[in-house]
């Protein structure tokens, strides 16, 4: 069977190596261009490159895809089914029916729940106790198509974005595998998306703000959701600080504070208010802007936050 695998990101290139390393007939591997990165701005190969240079594949980086030398490429390679993990573009009709299986997508949330391009960090940010990941042959619709396979995990109080990526993508890997030996073996039966769809839309910077006149149950949530990258953000007289391993707490402060007012500093953690002014969430680490991470401890013994202070909630 022949495989053409489709990827960019560090996530895809993981799926990519769990599938050359199980023995697969990958005949090709389309990514993104390169890009500039760095202070010298120079190309900067995509990680399913690296992986597939480190494997001698052939590896193809058009501009466009669905037309001139992306489908030119494709069209050579003439594969029995294309797998996409987290390439970037969509794919049109005439490549969908390109391959004799067609093309399957390897997707990080439990469809129909959390289409869209950032179903880990939105699953956090809602509160989902349990996610998972689904494999479904792609339509002309955004993560519409039949599933194939879908198994579920835990997602647990102390996961955060980085944790919980890293789970989905072993869990997606060892999946992918499973599902390209049924696909060989003719066992692959597909299934309808049933259920109420929720979509997942690409973050704004706005988003990232802390808005502490929410729930400090929101603000948790929320700083999980983009802990280790790119952090959640606030104010303090102007300077930006972001916040990192936020700490659920449910007793509630005995007196009013001001939402963002800086109720405790101790050795491990900074407690501030936040919602009615007697919710609270505490943080284990800060990093002023243009300042490495820091723990509670440094940013009081170098006067950089001290009780009383306030944090905005605008941005």
């Amino acid at each position: 069977m022949k495989i053409v695998f489709m990827g960019t990101s560090e996530y895809s290139a993981k799926h990519l190596e769990e599938i050359i390393k199980a023995g697969f007939n990958v005949v090709g591997v389309v990514s993104q261009p390169d890009k500039p990165a760095g202070r010298g701005l120079k190309l900067r190969p995509t990680p399913v490159k690296q992986v597939t240079l480190r494997y001698d594949l052939p590896i193809y980086q058009p501009l466009k895809i669905n037309s001139g030398d992306g489908w030119k490429v494709l069209k050579s390679l003439d594969p029995d089914v294309i797998i996409v993990v987290s390439y970037g573009k969509i794919l049109k009709k005439n490549i969908l029916e390109l391959p004799k299986y067609g093309c399957y997508n390897v997707h990080p949330s439990l469809l129909p729940k959390y289409r869209g391009t950032t179903p880990i960090r939105r699953a956090l940010e809602n509160g989902e106790k349990m996610t998972g990941v689904t494999i479904f042959k792609l339509d002309e619709g955004i993560d519409t198509g039949p599933i194939a396979m879908q198994k579920a995990i835990c997602i647990s109080i102390d996961d955060t974005y980085g944790t919980l990526n890293e789970k989905l993508t072993e869990l997606g890997c060892k999946m992918l595998v499973e599902f390209l030996k049924d696909l060989e073996n003719g066992k692959v039966e597909l299934k309808p998306q049933i259920g109420k769809a929720s979509y997942s839309d690409k973050i704004s910077k706005k988003e990232l703000f802390i808005d502490w006149n929410q729930s400090g149950f929101k603000i948790f949530n929320k700083t999980r959701a983009f802990d280790p990258t790119p952090g959640v953000r606030s104010k303090l007289n102007g300077k930006l600080f972001k916040f990192f391993g936020a700490i659920l707490e449910e007793r509630k402060l005995e007196n009013d504070h001001i939402p963002g007012q800086v109720v405790d500093i101790d050795k491990k953690v900074i407690t501030i208010a936040c919602g009615n002014g007697r919710d609270l969430v505490k943080f284990k680490r800060l990093q002023p802007s243009g300042k490495r991470i820091m723990n509670p401890i440094e940013l009081k013994n170098g006067r950089i936050i001290k009780k009383g202070d306030i944090f905005s909630s605008e941005n």
